[in-house]
Protein backbone atom coordinates (compact mmCIF):
# COMPACT_ATOMS: atom_id res chain seq x y z
CA UNK A 1 0.00 0.00 0.00
CA UNK A 2 2.70 2.55 0.86
CA UNK A 3 4.65 1.57 -2.20
CA UNK A 4 1.50 2.26 -4.41
CA UNK A 5 1.28 5.93 -2.23
CA UNK A 6 4.96 7.19 -3.13
CA UNK A 7 4.66 5.54 -6.88
CA UNK A 8 1.55 8.00 -7.12
CA UNK A 9 3.35 10.65 -5.87
CA UNK A 10 6.33 10.44 -7.60
CA UNK A 11 3.94 10.24 -10.85
CA UNK A 12 2.30 13.73 -9.38
CA UNK A 13 5.83 14.96 -9.02
CA UNK A 14 7.32 14.41 -12.61
CA UNK A 15 4.33 15.51 -14.03
CA UNK A 16 4.44 18.77 -12.64
CA UNK A 17 7.31 20.85 -14.34
CA UNK A 18 9.86 22.54 -12.11
CA UNK A 19 8.94 26.18 -10.61
CA UNK A 20 4.92 25.37 -12.02
CA UNK A 21 2.57 27.56 -9.51
CA UNK A 22 0.40 25.31 -7.93
CA UNK A 23 -3.77 26.42 -7.84
CA UNK A 24 -6.12 25.43 -5.31
CA UNK A 25 -9.74 23.85 -6.08
CA UNK A 26 -11.60 27.19 -6.27
CA UNK A 27 -8.93 29.56 -7.50
CA UNK A 28 -10.25 31.73 -10.58
CA UNK A 29 -10.12 34.95 -12.48
CA UNK A 30 -12.71 36.65 -12.92
CA UNK A 31 -12.59 39.84 -15.87
CA UNK A 32 -15.79 41.44 -16.78
CA UNK A 33 -16.52 44.85 -18.22
CA UNK A 34 -19.02 46.78 -20.73
CA UNK A 35 -21.87 49.20 -20.22
CA UNK A 36 -24.85 50.58 -22.40
CA UNK A 37 -23.21 51.58 -25.27
CA UNK A 38 -20.20 49.29 -25.39
CA UNK A 39 -22.01 46.16 -24.78
CA UNK A 40 -20.44 43.64 -21.66
CA UNK A 41 -18.08 40.91 -22.16
CA UNK A 42 -16.53 39.06 -19.08
CA UNK A 43 -14.26 35.60 -18.73
CA UNK A 44 -14.21 33.10 -15.87
CA UNK A 45 -11.35 30.89 -15.44
CA UNK A 46 -10.60 28.11 -13.62
CA UNK A 47 -7.03 28.07 -12.23
CA UNK A 48 -7.01 24.68 -11.10
CA UNK A 49 -8.75 23.03 -13.97
CA UNK A 50 -8.37 25.11 -17.04
CA UNK A 51 -12.22 25.26 -17.24
CA UNK A 52 -12.93 28.94 -18.98
CA UNK A 53 -16.11 30.53 -20.57
CA UNK A 54 -15.92 33.63 -22.45
CA UNK A 55 -19.28 35.60 -23.22
CA UNK A 56 -20.12 39.04 -24.53
CA UNK A 57 -23.39 41.05 -25.55
CA UNK A 58 -23.54 43.67 -28.16
CA UNK A 59 -25.31 46.58 -26.90
CA UNK A 60 -27.93 46.10 -29.57
CA UNK A 61 -30.93 44.83 -28.05
CA UNK A 62 -31.52 42.00 -30.65
CA UNK A 63 -27.89 40.94 -30.50
CA UNK A 64 -27.77 37.49 -29.42
CA UNK A 65 -24.93 36.99 -26.79
CA UNK A 66 -22.07 34.79 -27.30
CA UNK A 67 -20.40 32.57 -25.43
CA UNK A 68 -16.73 30.41 -25.72
CA UNK A 69 -16.04 27.66 -23.50
CA UNK A 70 -13.64 25.25 -23.23
CA UNK A 71 -10.34 23.71 -21.25
CA UNK A 72 -6.89 25.77 -21.29
CA UNK A 73 -4.06 23.59 -21.82
CA UNK A 74 -1.59 23.12 -19.19
CA UNK A 75 1.15 24.93 -21.20
CA UNK A 76 -1.12 27.91 -21.03
CA UNK A 77 -2.99 27.25 -17.79
CA UNK A 78 0.76 26.97 -15.88
CA UNK A 79 1.36 30.87 -17.67
CA UNK A 80 -2.39 32.09 -16.21
CA UNK A 81 -1.36 30.71 -12.90
CA UNK A 82 2.09 31.53 -12.63
CA UNK A 83 0.69 35.44 -14.12
CA UNK A 84 -1.94 35.63 -11.67
CA UNK A 85 -0.06 34.47 -8.56
CA UNK A 86 2.24 37.05 -9.38
CA UNK A 87 -0.20 39.80 -10.11
CA UNK A 88 -1.97 39.27 -6.54
CA UNK A 89 2.00 39.16 -4.81
CA UNK A 90 3.37 41.93 -6.54
CA UNK A 91 -0.29 44.13 -5.80
CA UNK A 92 -2.71 45.11 -8.30
CA UNK A 93 -2.77 48.58 -7.56
CA UNK A 94 -0.20 50.63 -9.71
CA UNK A 95 2.59 52.50 -7.33
CA UNK A 96 1.66 56.44 -8.79
CA UNK A 97 -2.01 55.20 -7.60
CA UNK A 98 -0.45 54.19 -4.03
CA UNK A 99 1.45 57.88 -4.16
CA UNK A 100 -1.59 60.15 -5.33
CA UNK A 101 -3.84 58.83 -2.24
CA UNK A 102 -1.34 59.00 -0.01
CA UNK A 103 -1.02 62.76 -1.16
CA UNK A 104 -4.61 62.89 -0.83
CA UNK A 105 -5.08 61.14 2.72
CA UNK A 106 -2.00 63.88 3.62
CA UNK A 107 -4.65 67.05 2.58
CA UNK A 108 -7.24 65.53 4.13
CA UNK A 109 -8.96 64.78 1.06
CA UNK A 110 -10.26 61.36 -0.21
CA UNK A 111 -8.88 59.83 -2.70
CA UNK A 112 -11.15 57.32 -5.50
CA UNK A 113 -10.58 54.84 -7.88
CA UNK A 114 -13.67 55.15 -9.72
CA UNK A 115 -13.04 55.55 -13.22
CA UNK A 116 -14.24 58.37 -15.10
CA UNK A 117 -16.48 56.85 -17.57
CA UNK A 118 -20.16 56.88 -18.60
CA UNK A 119 -20.06 53.60 -19.89
CA UNK A 120 -17.12 51.27 -20.12
CA UNK A 121 -16.11 50.01 -16.26
CA UNK A 122 -14.20 47.09 -16.09
CA UNK A 123 -13.82 45.10 -12.99
CA UNK A 124 -10.95 41.89 -12.51
CA UNK A 125 -11.34 39.70 -9.21
CA UNK A 126 -9.06 36.66 -7.89
CA UNK A 127 -9.70 34.12 -6.05
CA UNK A 128 -6.59 32.75 -4.40
CA UNK A 129 -5.57 30.63 -1.89
CA UNK A 130 -8.40 30.98 -0.35
CA UNK A 131 -9.10 34.89 -0.32
CA UNK A 132 -10.53 37.07 -2.83
CA UNK A 133 -8.83 40.35 -4.16
CA UNK A 134 -9.94 42.37 -6.84
CA UNK A 135 -8.11 45.25 -8.71
CA UNK A 136 -8.76 49.19 -8.36
CA UNK A 137 -11.91 50.21 -9.94
CA UNK A 138 -10.28 52.52 -12.20
CA UNK A 139 -7.80 50.62 -15.05
CA UNK A 140 -5.89 53.22 -14.77
CA UNK A 141 -5.26 52.37 -11.42
CA UNK A 142 -3.94 48.70 -12.16
CA UNK A 143 -0.49 47.58 -11.97
CA UNK A 144 1.64 45.83 -14.67
CA UNK A 145 0.90 42.53 -13.44
CA UNK A 146 -2.82 43.09 -13.32
CA UNK A 147 -2.51 44.19 -17.09
CA UNK A 148 -0.87 41.35 -17.81
CA UNK A 149 -2.97 38.96 -16.56
CA UNK A 150 -5.91 40.45 -18.36
CA UNK A 151 -3.94 40.46 -21.34
CA UNK A 152 -3.37 36.78 -20.76
CA UNK A 153 -6.48 35.87 -19.94
CA UNK A 154 -8.47 37.38 -23.25
CA UNK A 155 -5.50 35.84 -25.48
CA UNK A 156 -6.40 32.66 -23.80
CA UNK A 157 -10.32 33.01 -23.78
CA UNK A 158 -9.76 34.18 -27.63
CA UNK A 159 -7.69 31.37 -29.14
CA UNK A 160 -9.13 28.29 -27.27
CA UNK A 161 -12.25 26.86 -26.86
CA UNK A 162 -15.58 26.51 -28.94
CA UNK A 163 -18.61 28.90 -29.46
CA UNK A 164 -21.78 28.04 -27.60
CA UNK A 165 -24.74 29.80 -28.09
Amino acid sequence: MARLGIARLLSLLLLAPAGAAQAREGDSFRFSSGGMISGSSAIVIDLHSGAFTLSSRSSIPQAVEEKRAGVVDRIQLEGLRSTARQAVQSGLRSRDCILYEKRMRRRGLIATDMPMTMDYTPSMWFSMDGQERSAPGNPGCWSEAARQIEGAAWSVAMTSGQIVR
